[in-house]
C-alpha cells in the first residue's frame, strides 16, 4: 500500500512538471507567433501535452486550461482526435487503460472512449468494453474500435461489431462504423446487413453509410436509393443529393430532372435548391416553388429564403412578398 501511495506521489510529481513545462511553452508561442503559426503550434503543443502526460490528472487540468483560453475546438481536437495516439501507444496505452476505467465523471469517460476504442491494440478488446459499468462508454468505444476496422475490412468490422456488442448496448454508435466504410467497398450488400428503414437506429446507420457512398460514387448512391424503396425511406436522398451538387451540380442536376414524379423528386428538388442559393439563389427559388406537395415546398422555399436573404436581402424579400400575394 506504501509502496503505491509513493508511486502515485511521484507520478504526480512528474505530471506537475511536465504540466508547468507546457504551460510555458505555450506562453511562449503565445508571444512570439500569429496567425497559422500560432495555431499549428498550439496544435504541436497539445499533441505533445497528450502524450507526456498520460491519462493522468495533468491531462484533464490540461483540458481544464484550454477551455479556460477559450480553445475549446483544439480540447476538442485533443478528445477526438489526439487521445487515438496515447491509447494506440504500445507504452502508454496499458497505464492510460486503466486511468480510463477510474474516472468517475462518467460524462467525462464515456467522451475518452471513441479514442480509446481507435487506438485499442490487443486480442481482449470485448473484455476491456466489458469492464466498463456505463452502456453509453462501451457504446462509443465500439464505435471508435469498429470503425477502425471498417477502414480496412468493413464487412468483417461489422459482423464483429454485431458479436461484441454487449446486450444492453443499443445500435448507436454503428453509425460511426458505417460512415468510415471506404470507397470502392460492395456499399450494396453492406446496407443490407442492417434491417430496412423504420423506427431503429437502422436508419441512422445507413444514413451514415449512404453519406460515406455519396463522397465517392453519388449517383450509385443516389440510384440504389431509388431502386429500394422497401429497405431504404426516400428522405435518405436528401443528403447524398447535397453531397453531388457539391462535387458534380451538373450531373447531379441532370439526374434530378430525369426523376418521375413522386416523394423522391419532391426531395431531390428541396436539397437541390438549398445547395443552388448561392450561386443562383433565383434558379434556387423556382425549384423550390416547382415542388408539388405542399409541405414540403412551403419548407423549401423557407429554406431558400432563409439562405437568400444573406446575399440579396432586397431580392429575396421581393420574392418571398410576391409568392404570399399569388397564394391570396
Amino acid at each position: 500500500m506504501a509502496k503505491r501511495r509513493e508511486a502515485r506521489l511521484a507520478e504526480s510529481a512528474e505530471s506537475s512538471a511536465s504540466l508547468q513545462a507546457i504551460f510555458a511553452r505555450w506562453d511562449e508561442a503565445k508571444l512570439s507567433l500569429s496567425g497559422q503559426e500560432l495555431l499549428d503550434a498550439r496544435r504541436e503543443i497539445a499533441r505533445d501535452a497528450v502524450m507526456q502526460l498520460g491519462g493522468s490528472e495533468g491531462l484533464l487540468k490540461f483540458l481544464e486550461f484550454l477551455q479556460k483560453e477559450g480553445q475549446g475546438d483544439l480540447r476538442e481536437w485533443v478528445i477526438t482526435e489526439g487521445l487515438k495516439d496515447l491509447f494506440a501507444s504500445p507504452e502508454k496505452s496499458p497505464a492510460a487503460r486503466e486511468w480510463l476505467l477510474g474516472i468517475e465523471d462518467l460524462k467525462l469517460q464515456e467522451s475518452f472512449c471513441f479514442a480509446a476504442g481507435q487506438g485499442f491494440k490487443g486480442p481482449d478488446f470485448k473484455d476491456y468494453i466489458d469492464s466498463f459499468g456505463s452502456i453509453h462508454s462501451q457504446s462509443r468505444l465500439l464505435g471508435g474500435y469498429f470503425s477502425e476496422m471498417a477502414k480496412t475490412d468493413p464487412e468483417g468490422a461489422i459482423q464483429a461489431y454485431f458479436k461484441a456488442r454487449p446486450a444492453k448496448v443499443d445500435f448507436t454508435s454503428l453509425k460511426h462504423v458505417m460512415a468510415a466504410v471506404p470507397a470502392g467497398s460492395d456499399f450494396t450488400k453492406i446496407s443490407g446487413m442492417v434491417p430496412p428503414d423504420g423506427p431503429t437506429l437502422a436508419t441512422d446507420a445507413r444514413k451514415a453509410l449512404l453519406g460515406a457512398w455519396a463522397a465517392s460514387a453519388p449517383q450509385d448512391a443516389a440510384d440504389y436509393i431509388l431502386s429500394n424503396s422497401k429497405q431504404v425511406k426516400p428522405f435518405q436522398l436528401a443528403p447524398v443529393i447535397e453531397t453531388w451538387m457539391t462535387s458534380d451540380p451538373a450531373a447531379a442536376t441532370a439526374w434530378v430532372d430525369g426523376l418521375a414524379p413522386g416523394e423522391h423528386r419532391d426531395i431531390a428538388l428541396a436539397s437541390q435548391s438549398k445547395l443552388m442559393v448561392p450561386e443562383n439563389p433565383a434558379r434556387a427559388w423556382e425549384l423550390a416553388l416547382a415542388i408539388p406537395d405542399a409541405k414540403r415546398r412551403e419548407e423549401a422555399m423557407k429554406t431558400v429564403h432563409r439562405e437568400w436573404m444573406k446575399v440579396d436581402p432586397k431580392t429575396a424579400d421581393a420574392a418571398w412578398k410576391a409568392m404570399k400575394g399569388e397564394k391570396k
